[in-house]
């Protein structure tokens, strides 16, 4: 992507004339590029928090340019950053709500839920945010216990199996019965001894 410039002022994104394509193609592709639309909304809604002193809308592009690079890179250090702040700024968010319903309380009891409820969605946002940013961290990789009790003496073998997530992965294969001590070809007596044994299946 070429970097547009500003034209006239920090709102105008000026396009470089390209041979061959019309003016119309032109701004219908950058307007098809996420980069373009979403590094300006930043801009927009950024800039509302700073004075509203809005930035150059070419530097948006570019800088949001740079950042979908270095995730086709591999690079997700932004990403990190990303949900790292917004988890802190969730946790911020939930305590506000918190000390606002306890001011509430007892005289505003209504005021006092509503800000209760804020308090609690943060609260979930806040750990969902910090969910995600784990599974970022370990590349995507789950961790899954499987216990199998043997009920003879109530002892419990605990396997580890790594799963990577996706249509892909695959679950470690469940033990059988001779794995819990108990042999394919071992009978089990039935209740009258004079009988025939009863053989147990393959796969208990």
């Amino acid at each position: 992507m070429k970097k547009a410039k500003a034209k006239n002022d920090a709102r105008t994104l000026e396009i470089p004339k390209a041979d061959g394509i019309t003016e119309k193609m032109q701004i219908a592709r950058v307007v098809m590029q996420p980069q373009a639309r979403n590094g300006n909304i930043v801009g927009v809604f950024g800039g509302r928090d700073f004075g509203g002193q809005q930035p150059d809308i070419a530097d948006a592009v570019e800088i949001m340019a740079e950042a979908c690079k270095k995730v086709r890179d591999d690079d997700l250090s932004d990403q990190r950053d990303m949900l790292t702040s917004q988890a802190m700024a969730l946790d911020a968010l939930f305590t506000s709500m918190v000390s606002r319903s306890a001011a509430n309380m007892g005289e505003y009891v209504n005021a006092a839920d509503r800000y209760m409820r804020l308090a609690l969605k943060a609260q979930t946002q806040c750990r969902a945010t910090i969910e995600t940013l784990d599974r970022l961290v370990r590349g995507g990789e789950q961790v899954i216990k499987h216990v199998h009790v043997d009920n003879r003496g109530g002892q419990a073998v605990i396997a580890e199996n790594i799963q990577t997530g996706g249509q892909n992965a695959k679950i470690g294969k469940q033990p059988h019965a001779t794995e819990l001590g108990i042999s394919d070809s071992q009978p089990l007596r039935s209740q009258n001894a004079e009988r025939e044994t009863v053989p147990v299946a393959g796969d208990g």
